[in-house]
């Protein structure tokens, strides 16, 4: 192997000088070569090609003399360059792309902190792009602003966004440099701040998913918003515009007891915001969307109040949730409004009547990200919210399709305590089952081992590892282990009622233990793939990704939707036609002289509903008015699932007990004696749970 690597090395590299120990092998795949070669100027070009050719690590071409090839530059803007291998310190000329006329130089030099042969940053700047749009956006921000010609740059920039066709991140970011030219500028001209405003109204309205794009890339929402708070402080006079997208208004307060009203005023085609110091306490319900600020912000003779109102919401992340109403902003030039004892009423408007949890949220503008941290919610109806906060900043009605369990501590407390005694129950249920071989012979007895093996598995993972967040890879596993385990149980309950339903409606002759491998490949498989494909699809889904999630590891997001929700909810609806048809069946198979009374079909109900989890359509109706009724019925009841399961199939199950009072007996000296069983009625079994009354006697030898 070494001979043959040196053979070839000496062929292409004639005047190098090679031996063995110069080759080291790491593996079968990895070999380190040390040579040194010696050319003549002439053929440095070709003997480098030759040296680059092989492929070999970077940090081996230390000795190389040249830069690689390489492609730069983007084609819908200035272009795309091909850089040849070029010697280090030699300079390669090329022309513009969409003018050849102009000339470029890229450089070959050695980088100083690894000895490396690179290439200079490419600059294209000098480049014409090729979009005309491109084109004028480039030669106005090349523009230097001054007191004479700030009018015509603002308005020029203004019709060339209207007029023009925004195509790349490039037109973006060339309208936010132009942009800051003439803000920093600091002109007090109304119809600057008009050109402006109109300016990024025009580029909103153009190509919002542009500037979404580019904002995941260059973080220009953040730019942008800042420039408006700049341009928002240079007024120094009471001004209100009202444009498409979004309208501004600042005002010049005099010191009085009076608190600031800020309300929206939205028409078809415009939206504005109006500040008032009239008392206009009595007019507010007849305002969509207002701010007031307390007269304890106004001590000082003079106080500049200026808002922004953001119909469109391209500058704004809605990964927290869905922005449901306009973006009001309140700001007063000079002061940091945090922390008032006086609290800032706000009042939003839904714009839809989507279902979810809605909160007064504040944009926190540098991280990007939404928080409803000193805000606090008043009043809530299907479409208008009302919150007390004590700061000013960008504010709006966030809508969450809600994920969450309640901060209730009383519905905490009942999930731990039912959670708790249900681990109880199923432990019991299952260690009667295996103790006493017999109870286990039959199809249904295995089922229902296997459901509270797998309920029992959730429980404890849920109560001991759910919280354990700071641990992401922990975390991540106890997610998928909470979704398999969810899932398994929802299909074997899928399967319990599949049982019940062979045994009372439709009695089936099939191979007790091919069903089960059967049922088992179903409802432990099914599961598998679902979490699988969610660790490969979604890993991010896995617990809390970030502040807006819910702090504990559970699937979350799109999955939960897809990959937990959907499946139960197909589950509960199969199984409550299973159920309608089971207590059916056992209606119709007793005899007319027989028949189930009330109370006892009741309870045969309620026993089979708590093995197939219908109980759970509870959190699927946590929603609206009735949301903290449902959630409280879905706590105590799903929390308390196995205790129920315990009392219906452990308790209450004739042959488990006389299996366990003959045991006790037996081992500490008594034995049964006499069994007197008296049936008066007859039925047939759930999971040897017979419904018919039972006289049973123990008698002491």
């Amino acid at each position: 192997m070494t001979s043959k690597l040196l053979d070839q090395l000496k062929k292409i590299f004639v005047s190098a000088m090679f031996t063995n120990k110069d080759v080291q092998f790491y593996g079968n795949t990895s070999v380190l070569v040390k040579f040194t070669y010696q050319v003549e100027n002439p053929n440095k070009i070709e003997k480098c090609k030759q040296l680059l050719n092989l492929n070999l690590p970077e940090v081996s071409l230390t000795p190389c003399d040249c830069c690689t090839k390489e492609t730069v530059g983007e084609e819908s803007l200035t272009g795309l360059y091909t850089l040849p291998i070029t010697l280090v310190n030699n300079v390669y000329t090329l022309p513009c792309v969409y003018n050849n006329s102009i000339m470029l130089e890229q450089h070959c030099v050695i980088n100083n902190s690894n000895k490396m042969p690179e290439w200079e940053h490419f600059s294209h700047s000098n480049c014409p792009p090729k979009s005309g749009t491109t084109l004028l956006l480039y030669d106005i921000s090349k523009v230097d602003i001054t007191e004479s010609n700030i009018q015509n740059v603002s308005y020029n920039l203004s019709q060339i966004i209207q007029n023009g066709n925004l195509t790349t991140e490039y037109d973006i970011q060339l309208i936010s440099i132009t942009l800051k030219h003439i803000i920093t500028f600091k002109s007090s001209l109304k119809m600057v701040l008009e050109y402006i405003l109109r300016s990024i109204d025009n580029m909103l309205s153009s190509n919002s998913s542009l500037f979404k794009n580019t904002n995941k890339v260059h973080n220009l929402s953040t730019e942008f918003l800042h420039l408006l708070d700049h341009l928002g402080r240079q007024q120094t006079d009471n001004v209100n515009i009202s444009l498409k997208n979004l309208g501004f208004s600042s005002y010049i307060r005099k010191q009085s007891n009076n608190s600031v009203y800020i309300y929206s005023k939205e028409h078809e085609d415009k939206v504005g915001v109006v500040i008032s110091s009239d008392d206009l306490k009595n007019d507010l319900k007849n305002f969509n969307n207002y701010i007031v600020l307390p007269s304890q912000l106004f001590t000082e003779k003079y106080v500049q109040i200026y808002s922004y109102i953001f119909k469109n919401k391209s500058f704004f992340m809605e990964e927290d949730g869905t922005i449901e109403s306009v973006i009001l902003s309140a700001s007063l030039n000079g002061i940091d409004v945090k922390n008032l004892s006086s609290s800032i009423s706000i009042k939003f408007t839904s714009e839809t009547n989507n279902p979810g949890k809605r909160t007064c949220s504040h944009y926190k503008i540098e991280e990007q990200k939404w928080s409803s941290s000193g805000c606090n919610t008043i009043s809530i109806s299907s479409s208008k919210i009302e919150c007390h906060c004590n700061h000013l900043t960008n504010f709006a009605q966030i809508l969450n399709i809600d994920q969450s369990i309640t901060e209730s501590l009383g519905l905490n407390f009942v999930t731990w305590i039912g959670c708790g005694v249900s681990i109880v129950g199923l432990f019991i249920t299952i260690f009667s089952h295996f103790f006493f071989r017999s109870l286990r012979q039959k199809l249904a007895p295995k089922i229902l081992i296997i459901l509270c093996t797998n309920l029992l598995c959730t429980l404890v993972i849920f109560l001991s590892l759910v919280e354990q967040t700071k641990n992401r890879i922990l975390c991540k596993i106890v997610a998928s282990f909470l979704q398999f385990f969810v899932l398994s149980t929802f299909f074997w309950m899928a399967i319990e009622g599949f049982n019940l339903y062979r045994m009372f409606v439709k009695v089936l002759g099939a191979s007790s233990e091919n069903f089960l491998l059967k049922c088992s490949a179903f409802a432990w498989g099914l599961p598998l793939l679902f979490t699988i494909a969610t660790g490969l699809s979604k890993p991010d889904s896995l617990g809390p990704e970030a502040e807006k999630s819910l702090n504990l590891c559970v699937v979350q997001g799109l999955p939960f939707y897809f990959g937990v929700l959907l499946p139960v909810c197909v589950v509960m609806v199969f199984n409550i036609v299973m159920l309608v048809l089971v207590i059916r069946g056992i209606d119709n198979n007793s005899s007319p002289f027989n028949k189930v009374k009330s109370k006892k079909k009741v309870r045969i109900a309620f026993a089979c509903s708590l093995l197939l989890g219908t109980t759970w359509v509870f959190a699927v109706l946590a929603v609206g008015k009735f949301k903290t009724v449902f959630q409280w019925l879905f706590c105590i009841f799903n929390s308390l699932q196995g205790f129920f399961i315990f009392l219906f199939y452990t308790v209450n199950n004739q042959k488990l007990k006389e299996h366990w009072l003959s045991y006790l007996y037996e081992k500490f000296g008594w034995r049964a004696k006499k069994y007197e069983v008296i049936n008066l009625s007859t039925s047939q079994t759930l999971n040897n749970l017979k419904f018919e009354f039972t006289k049973f006697t123990l008698v002491n030898n």
